[in-house]
């Protein structure tokens, strides 16, 4: 070249229909690009330009830059030389497709070594940008000035080699129509062979139908009905909703729509939740709701009445919410809540929320409790529901889950800044949220409020600090409400939301304050804010992270979502390395170990200024042209500022979101954050942007005389600021979270602030419609620069991205890609004529394959014309398997159990035999009860237990895993007890259950007895409690177990039963008088047990002396003489808690108070025995009990009741009188003592 600049030289890669050069492209555009077509997708060109003229996109006059479709380089770097010399230069340019990394080498020939040599590298997929074919080359312009560029030597190598056409193209037709041929005929025996296997497997089944004509399908058809979720035809739906009407449509959700309907076999009205089959998020919440929702029962959840999958549609079928949600009271149209609603709804909430983390088999963590997942029945009863992002956990365990998930403004701090872990802490942060929008009517955020009302747990915190907090109450109420009330749950809802996850109560202590049972917690008169720390190491995938160790790079792929298709882009990196290609570097940055440096000290090289940036390498559709609908997205990252001066700082660093093609300024100019060149710090008006920076240095006159956090709109005069009291003269870790929410359009910026010695979190909102600053999509990333006043090192620790748009006519994963050139479109003669002639061949093979299958079809789908698609089973499977009880085949069962033999069996009971069994399918031990073929008692028993367990699930149950009513056989399956049962341990010399296992068997069977009395949808009489039906699992734990006595009664009315049922010893006394079952029989009954567990004796002793014949009788005697703790166990030799010993048996003399009405509720045992209250006052001296008895004579008690005795084997007659009927109790532990209905 000559000594004189103007224009460049570049080599390009471009679409082989690119040979003419557009017009008016000289001078900087280097003979590719003009005006009109810079930056269009279209041009299918990238080139490595060697520019010797300064342009106003450009940032020296000797450079070398990538250029994508642009004259504005994606990367550049400045030759120190010149350029225009004469010398001859050298220049390598390679591409590595595994790494996807285009690299640039130029260098002076003469100089020695690699001295004053240039080294370039872009990230950049090819495939995105390139045809298939392209052609290569070099180009060239010129301005002004005429300066001659020359090649000189040219060598190209690559190891793709280009199809030759020619005649080829006749060997490659005659073997495609040999494929098709042997396809053809390959199909027609592969139909032959499946009609043959159908056709005999529909014989068989019909002689299997044949057999099955003359059951009895009465019970078949009731217990369908009774055990749990069902499952639905997809026709029966379509029924149900008319055909999911537009008219029945109750709302949108994330990954469906919801629809009324009315079941007119069950005669109920539902609300159905249909996913589409193209959903994959929606069928991994579908899957995770039905398996987890289908095990809970409480009367405040939304119930799950069946689900359906079928014809490639997942449907969930719940009980419809008449009143709707509590949002919809709350801030929408729908009627106002009065007090007592609201407070009933709050006590409801935290009823439920108790049961899910503590009551059932396991630890339930919601992760989205809100105001528009309570629904509220036609009661305004609180029932919460969507358990789609659920996770279960172990008792005792922290979640397992690392994926942030939930709703902004009803996560806990923890969640939202760093650490992503769900808890139960986090669930009742979300709770307390709740609890306060019930109180001050106001949503958890109002982004257009002004900045002390934000947030509404700041709001109402600052209240309370000010002795104001009756002000936060919800004028609509107009001061129609019980102060104490009100103050009470604003109280325990900021003390649920507090900030610090550790002085946050347990949902129990929150029930007892707002029961009033404990005073009201002493919270500080300021919101305290402690800092969090970024999340261990997570392993990335499309729907959320679990956890792992080491560093794991991120492979995320955008998938489709829900019905209206939502676009989910996600990764988050705790570290980095230099091998991750998740990572566009650009100008300074680099990667360092296990961070990001994007800015470095270069004062070594005699520059003053360092500019850098990281960006994720795939672009993010922002919004959807088509719908309008915005993305919402979530960023957290970790970064230090280390300044290299004692007392200076300069610039800063920044989130960013701008166009494809966003150009890096000189890296010599060390300020606009790395974001803007110097003319266009007040203006960006060839590249938009948004940004969040972190600034450390006033660059501009606008700029806060401090550091300060600030929300930019394509300029460096922020929109909004707040001042940042950072410590990066120390080097100090700093954490942020930036999130935008496409409802309100606010943009919300958390990050960490040191006023002091303090570490406090600060909040920062800015509403802006993204989509009239940004295009359709965009590239994101961190951006830094540095320089003028002093250095300082910007380090990026690690980010955390989470995005979700849904999007409108989405058919397939390929329309989520940027949108990216037409492939070329020139084709010879030739090749039409091959097209026409495979396209012959295929749509007559399309004939012939279709004719087969119609005859296939017609022979052997006449009577089932509908299927579940053979890829789907492992849905149905798992659903049978997960959503409660299920019927075995009697076939299964003999299997299990080895036909029932002797050596398996485990007891014998009242109506029939119990074995030990195990199921392959499964994989776990059963027991399997056998009702006795001419017991009619035990099928009305058998179909009484199956009907109410079947619906019962806490963690103090036994589990009914099934049943069977086949070949005229009644049979029950149950969760296997390694342990047997309580009686058989306690009163066994060779079994000794140690204090502290007794102790919590009794919380454990109390806690049982108020989910069955108190928590379930109607209150459960089990009216046989007594310690052989309080079975152990293999650690220990009670399970209430045999419910073919249990009756149902709804809550809030006494008992409707007035059949003597139980067993003697355990029955209270208005029972054997009246016939009367209650909750407190019930409570008379664990009283009993409760007296057995610390005494070690049986509740009837025929064999002790006069005045120890009764259990209860005795231990009142030793109370009234001050001598209670020696009716303790004698084989606990005295190793126990004396005050825990003294507490159960005082329980338990309260429990059987002959009196029913002066016993306690189970709920207030409970209290008791967890020390939350003192102990109860009782009388020294048993009092007597006085009744009308019930009128039933010796001889019709004997007609209707055989009670074997298990010592002599022979039936006796029991008598009306109380002291020979009480006697013949001596072996209550054995089932042959049960007096059935």
């Amino acid at each position: 070249m000559e000594n004189v600049s103007s224009g460049g030289i570049a080599f390009f890669l471009a679409s082989e229909n690119s040979l003419a050069i557009p017009s008016n492209s000289g001078a900087g555009w280097l003979g590719l690009f003009n005006e009109t077509n810079n930056g269009d997708l279209s041009n299918q060109i990238v080139a490595v330009e060697f520019d010797t003229l300064q342009d106003q996109w450009d940032p020296s006059n000797n450079h070398v830059g990538i250029d994508v479709n642009s004259i504005v380089s994606m990367a550049n770097l400045t030759w120190n030389n010149t350029m225009v010399s004469g010398d001859i230069l050298g220049a390598r340019v390679s591409y590595n497709a595994t790494s996807k990394n285009l690299h640039v080498f130029l260098k002076d020939p003469d100089a020695p070594n690699d001295f004053g040599s240039l080294n370039l590298t872009l990230n950049v997929e090819l495939r995105d940008f390139l045809p298939e074919k392209v052609i290569v080359g070099f180009s060239a312009s010129t301005g002004r000035a005429f300066p001659i560029q020359a090649i000189r030597l040219w060598n190209f190598t690559s190891t793709l080699d280009p199809v030759v056409g020619g005649g080829n193209s006749k060997k490659w037709v005659v073997w495609l129509i040999i494929g098709i041929v042997a396809l053809v005929v390959g199909t027609v025996l592969i139909w032959a062979v499946l009609w043959r296997i159908e056709r005999n497997k529909k014989l068989k089944e019909e002689d299997y139908e044949d057999e099955e004509m003359g059951m009895e399908n009465s019970i078949d058809e009731d217990l369908v009905k009774e055990t749990g979720p069902k499952r639905f035809t997809y026709k029966e739906l379509v029924v149900a909703t008319n055909n999911f009407s537009e008219e029945g449509k109750l709302g949108q959700g994330g990954f469906g729509s919801v629809y009324r309907g009315f079941l007119a076999d069950l005669n109920m009205e539902i609300a159905v939740k249909k996913i589409s089959s193209s959903s994959k998020q929606g069928k991994k919440e579908y899957i995770s709701e039905v398996k987890i929702i289908s095990h809970l029962r409480h009367r405040n959840l939304v119930q799950l009445v069946g689900w359906s999958h079928e014809r490639g549609s997942f449907v969930l079928v719940y009980e419809y919410m008449p009143n709707g949600s509590l949002e919809s009271h709350l801030f929408g149209k729908k009627t106002p809540l009065t007090w007592p609603l609201r407070h009933r709804i709050a006590h409801g909430l935290a009823s439920g929320l108790l049961y899910v983390h503590e009551e059932w088999e396991q630890c339930v963590v919601h992760r989205d409790i809100k105001s528009s997942n309570v629904m509220l029945d036609s009661n305004f009863n609180a029932k919460l529901g969507d358990f789609g992002l659920a996770r279960l956990v172990d008792h005792g365990l922290s979640s397992a889950t690392t994926v942030s998930a939930g709703t902004m403004g009803y996560m806990a701090p923890e969640c939202v800044i760093m650490t992503s872990k769900a808890s139960k802490e986090s669930d009742v942060f979300s709770f307390g949220v709740v609890a306060l929008e019930i109180a001050c009517g106001r949503k958890a955020v109002e982004p257009r409020a002004e900045e002390s009302k934000v947030s509404l747990v700041s709001w109402v915190w600052d209240l309370y600090g000010r002795g104001r907090l009756l002000e936060a109450a919800d004028e609509t109420l107009n001061g129609e409400f019980d102060k104490e009330e009100m103050i009470c749950l604003m109280t325990v809802g900021l003390w649920c939301a507090h900030p610090d996850h550790n002085l946050r109560p347990t949902i129990r202590q929150a029930i007892q304050v707002l029961n009033f049972e404990v005073p009201l917690p002493s919270l500080p008169s300021q919101m305290p804010v402690p800092m969090y720390f970024a999340p261990a190491a997570t392993l990335s995938s499309q729907l959320e992270y679990t956890w792992t160790s080491g560093t794991v790079e991120s492979d995320v792929e955008s998938m489709l979502d829900g019905e209206g298709n939502v676009v989910n882009l996600s990764f988050n990196f705790t570290s980095f390395n230099p091998n991750m290609h998740d990572i566009t570097y650009l100008g300074d940055a680099s990667p360092s170990g296990q961070v990001i440096q994007l800015t470095r000290n270069r004062k070594n090289e005699g520059l003053d200024q360092s500019s850098g940036r990281a960006t994720y390498y795939k672009q993010m559709q922002l919004w959807d042209k088509a719908s309008g609908n915005l993305t919402d997205f979530t960023t957290h990252f970790s970064f230090i500022i280390d300044s290299q001066h004692s007392n200076a700082t300069a610039d800063g660093i920044a989130f960013f979101l701008a166009p494809y093609g966003f150009p890096l300024p000189d890296p010599q100019e060390g300020r606009g954050l790395g974001l803007v060149s110097r003319d266009q710090i007040l203006n960006s008006t060839l590249y938009p942007f948004v940004a969040v920076e972190f600034d450390t240095y006033p660059n501009l006159p606008t700029d806060p005389p401090y550091n300060h956090v600030g929300i930019d709109i394509s300029s460096m005069k922020s929109n909004k600021t707040m001042p940042w009291s950072n410590r990066i003269l120390s080097g100090e870790r700093n954490n942020a979270s930036i999130s935008y929410n496409s409802s309100t359009k606010v943009l919300k910026v958390v990050f960490t602030d040191f006023p002091g010695n303090t570490t406090v979190l600060k909040h920062l909102y800015f509403q802006v419609d993204l989509r009239k600053v940004l295009p359709e999509w965009v590239i994101f990333g961190i951006s830094a620069a540095t320089g003028n006043e002093a250095f300082e090192i910007h380090t990026l620790l690690s980010w955390y991205f989470s995005s979700s748009l849904q999007i409108e006519n989405v058919t397939s994963p390929t329309d989520l890609r940027p949108p990216t050139p037409n492939p070329e479109q020139n084709r010879t003669n030739k090749r039409k004529v091959v097209l026409v002639l495979v396209l012959g061949l295929v749509l007559g093979a399309c004939v012939l394959i279709s004719g087969l299958g119609w005859l296939y079809w017609y022979f052997s789908s006449r009577k089932r014309r509908t299927r579940v698609e053979k890829k789907d089973d492992y849905v149905l499977s798992e659903f049978e398997n997960e959503t409660g009880p299920k019927k075995f085949s009697y076939k299964e069962l003999s299997i299990a159990t080895k036909n029932f033999v002797e050596e398996e069996k485990l007891g014998e009971g009242g109506f029939g035999g119990v074995y030990r069994g195990f199921l392959k399918e499964l994989n776990f031990d059963v027991a399997v009860k056998r009702v006795s073929r001419g017991s009619k008692q035990g099928i009305k028993e058998y179909a009484s237990e199956v009907k109410i367990i079947s619906r019962l699930r806490h963690r103090n149950l036994v589990q009914l895993i099934g049943w069977c009513h086949e070949e005229r056989e009644l049979l029950l399956v149950y969760d296997f007890m390694p342990n047997g049962s309580l009686d058989s341990h306690l009163f066994k010399e060779n079994s000794l259950l140690t204090w502290v296992m007794r102790y919590n068997i009794a919380r454990g069977l109390a806690s049982a007895l108020f989910y069955l009395h108190e928590e379930w949808e109607q209150c459960v009489l089990h009216r046989d409690i007594k310690s052989s039906n309080v079975m152990l699992d293999s650690n220990f734990n009670a399970k209430l177990g045999d419910f073919g006595l249990a009756r149902l009664v709804d809550h809030g009315k006494g008992s409707q039963t007035t059949v003597l049922a139980g067993t003697m010893g355990y029955m209270a006394t208005e029972c054997l008088m009246t016939g009367k079952a209650s909750k407190e029989s019930d409570v008379y009954s664990y009283g009993v047990v409760a007296l057995e567990i610390a005494c070690g004796r049986k509740p009837i002793n025929p064999l002790a002396k006069e005045g120890q014949i009764r259990l209860v009788d005795w231990v009142w005697d030793l109370y009234g003489m001050g001598k209670l703790l020696k009716a303790a166990d004698a084989k606990l030799r005295g190793d126990f808690d004396e005050e825990q010993m003294e507490c159960l048996m005082m329980v338990g003399l309260w429990c059987v108070h002959p009196d029913c009405n002066l016993r306690p509720s189970i709920k207030q045992a409970i209290q008791v025995l967890n020390f939350e209250v003192p102990l109860p006052s009782i009388p020294l001296k048993m009092p007597m009990y006085s009744a009308t008895p019930l009128n039933m004579s010796a001889s019709s008690l004997s007609s209707s009741y055989g009670v074997t005795s298990s010592e002599g084997g022979q039936t006796q007659s029991l008598s009306s009188s109380y002291k020979i009927a009480t006697s013949s109790a001596a072996s209550s532990s054995s089932p042959a003592s049960l007096l059935h209905t």
